[in-house]
């Protein structure tokens, strides 16, 4: 499945925003590792962790997300 930048940022948005949508079941799992990277280039580590606190994600989604963040830029 061919994944769409348009639909990556809308599923991000109503995963981590507006807990809309759940990676698990509300997502289609291709989407999963991109809606994660856009997150962590478009938003804040509050609005990051709010979602986890909201419960719009999970704690292992924000474990995975926050390790996107973290990790060394490859060059």
């Amino acid at each position: 499945m061919a994944v769409l930048p348009f639909l990556t940022k809308a599923y991000a948005q109503n995963v981590y925003i507006f807990g809309n949508r759940k990676f698990d079941g509300g997502v289609p799992v291709d989407y999963h590792q991109s809606i994660k990277e856009h997150a962590v280039i478009v938003y804040s580590d509050d609005q990051i962790k709010a979602a986890y606190t909201s419960e719009y994600i999970t704690e292992d989604e924000y474990v995975e997300t926050m390790q996107i963040r973290e990790a060394p830029a490859v060059e």
